[in-house]
């Protein structure tokens, strides 16, 4: 069984914030570099990469860490987007004949496996801050000024 309740927030978040539990996880990992492509990540996927990378970086969420968890998403959406595309072009049904010769519609598997991956696709923006409702729940730091350089390093590096 899984934890339960919502996902607790981040450090960074929490300092930011103020709030008195930032300063009460002392021993929570910090990870550094900038995210990588890997280089499995092709085509449409790697676009989706392109376009989302330099976004993350200016939010402050992505570091090298994070690499693998970007490249499913990006992976998962060409997929999603693939499979759009497949239903566009050939419609989500198909007219069928059964044992006894009768004709009835049936849905193509497509559009349940279009269903699936959107629904993936809903996590991991949650992950990144990709929806609105995401962001809420997150802080923007527009400068933290030369006397801040610490805690840039330690939760912003990405955007150094």
């Amino acid at each position: 069984m899984g934890k339960r309740g919502p996902k607790p927030t981040p450090t960074a978040t929490l300092k930011i914030r103020g709030s008195w539990r930032g300063k009460s996880r002392q021993a929570e990992p910090a990870p550094e570099g900038r995210a990588v492509k890997p280089r499995w990540v092709k085509k449409l996927a790697a676009k989706k990469w392109d376009e989302l990378r330099p976004q993350l970086d200016a939010m402050g969420v992505l570091s090298k860490i994070d690499a693998g968890a970007l490249a499913r998403y990006c992976d998962t959406w060409a997929w999603w987007r693939a499979t759009r595309d497949w239903l566009e072009k050939n419609g989500e049904f198909y007219e069928a004949v059964n044992k006894s010769g009768d004709e009835y519609t049936a849905q193509y598997p497509q559009v349940n496996l279009c269903l699936k991956l959107a629904q993936q696709l809903s996590k991991l923006e949650a992950e990144f801050g990709l929806t609105p409702s995401a962001r809420t729940n997150m802080q923007a730091v527009k400068s933290l000024g030369k006397g801040n350089k610490d805690l840039k390093k330690r939760f912003f590096t990405n955007s150094a």
